[in-house]
């Protein structure tokens, strides 16, 4: 693959900031997007269009190249974009993962096809697009189960069900979520973040049967040729369940060395079954009494927008979004140097409880007194009104705490107990 400088970005998703990696790498950054950053230095050039229509990008970028622009390579760290960058590379002729190789990575359903006819370990799963058939695949798999959209992001609409009776509310949930752009009214209205994350044509509900244990993920880059493991992060959290909201996040993970390459082997096979070849993957597992299974395999850095990328830096000395503008421009990856911290590294992602106006935050100065806090990177403001909670709305993270220790169980209790101290006060 040869060595490109002048990179195309399809949305700067959550986070734009994290445009400063390529223009650090001596990359020319051409932005796709509905609008540009506030920021003009992030990128060279500005291509306005909607970074989740795919017929939209590619009409863009080939206009950018009639009036002269260049693409050498193309990237993205968005879930909702990422088909849209495939479409470019597909119509292009560049290297990069193929729409094909997408799908079986944004479509959960179509996953678990491909994944499950590799021999891969994974969840028995049905797709329902009817009440009926919900019902009838909850009897084939059996209870509990977990519900989900067919293709989505930061646990929208993830519920356990333990009966036919939450089942068919939890479907009509998740049904409803492909239907509605905004939750609330008028002023107070807030963006259905599904809106932008569904991948098109895939507006099923997933069932698949439930795993006990625990739940961590990795992160790899990877080439044709070879991937690095930007490292993993662990879930030491508890659950609150039927709801699955991701709230307290570790690295290093606390297995063993042989589960860990257990786990390597398993995400390096699962890349090759979806027939994915440049770029990025978050894969999450869980490992049962029976052994690991996936649970997922998203097709982008982890958790872009969170402080994933940070923890796995601090923990394992590797900066995730430096290896993939690295791979998709041909430069190469390389391997994990040294840790930037002793012990271990994380964050916490901090809910807010209930719904209306957020009056004020407490708890601050209290957390940033504690041993290890090294940051909080702030979501939502005061004033800020939140119409719909978890799990219809995911967007119910105000802040996220990043910290360090020097153990992994004393930073797990560190960050819980950040979590509980920093608050947002509602008011109606």
């Amino acid at each position: 693959m040869q060595e490109s400088s002048n990179v195309l970005v399809v949305s700067a998703g959550f986070r734009p900031e994290l445009l400063e990696t390529p223009r650090k790498m001596g990359l020319r950054v051409a932005l796709v997007d509905e609008r540009p950053p506030a920021d003009g230095a992030l990128y060279d050039d500005f291509l306005p269009a909607s970074a989740t229509d795919e017929d939209a990008v590619v009409h863009a970028v080939k206009r950018y190249l009639d009036d002269g622009g260049r693409v050498d390579a193309v990237a993205c760290v968005f879930d909702g974009s990422i088909h849209a960058a495939a479409a470019v590379c597909d119509e292009l002729g560049l290297p990069g993962n193929s729409r094909e190789a997408v799908r079986n990575m944004r479509d959960k359903y179509r996953s678990w096809q491909v994944l499950s006819a590799a021999g891969l370990p994974v969840p028995l799963t049905a797709l329902a697009t009817s009440e009926a058939e919900a019902v009838a695949a909850g009897e084939r798999i059996g209870y509990p189960l977990v519900m989900k959209p067919q293709a989505s992001a930061a646990s929208q609409g993830v519920v356990k069900v333990n009966d036919r009776d939450a089942l068919v509310a939890g479907y009509r949930m998740i049904a409803g979520l492909f239907t509605e752009a905004t939750f609330g009214a008028g002023d107070t209205a807030v963006p259905n973040v599904g809106s932008l994350l569904f991948y098109p044509g895939a507006h099923g509900v997933l069932l698949q049967e439930y795993v006990e244990g625990f739940e961590l993920s990795l992160d790899v880059v990877y080439t044709e040729d070879a991937h690095t493991f930007l490292g993993y992060i662990d879930k030491p959290q508890v659950w609150a369940e039927p709801y699955f909201a991701e709230t307290v996040f570790v690295s290093p993970t606390h297995l063993p060395a042989a589960t860990q390459r257990e786990l390597e082997d398993i995400t390096v096979r699962a890349l090759r079954a979806s027939g994915a070849t440049v770029g990025a993957a978050h894969v999450e597992f869980r490992i049962s009494p029976a052994g690991p299974k996936i649970i997922e395999v998203n097709g982008r850095i982890g958790g872009p927008s969170l402080f994933v990328q940070e923890s796995l830096h601090l923990a394992g000395g590797v900066w995730g979004p430096e290896q993939y503008f690295s791979a998709v421009t041909g430069r190469g990856i390389t391997a994990p140097t040294h840790p930037t911290t002793t012990g271990h590294a994380g964050f916490t992602s901090v809910p807010v409880v209930g719904t209306g106006r957020i009056a004020r935050f407490e708890g601050e100065a209290e957390v940033r007194a504690m041993p290890g806090v090294r940051d909080i990177r702030w979501v939502m403001r005061e004033g800020q009104y939140v119409p719909e909670g978890f799990p219809r709305n995911p967007s119910v993270m105000f802040a996220h705490i990043l910290a360090t220790g020097p153990t992994h169980a004393g930073l797990a209790d560190t960050l819980t107990r950040a979590q509980q101290t920093l608050r947002a006060v509602m008011e109606p």
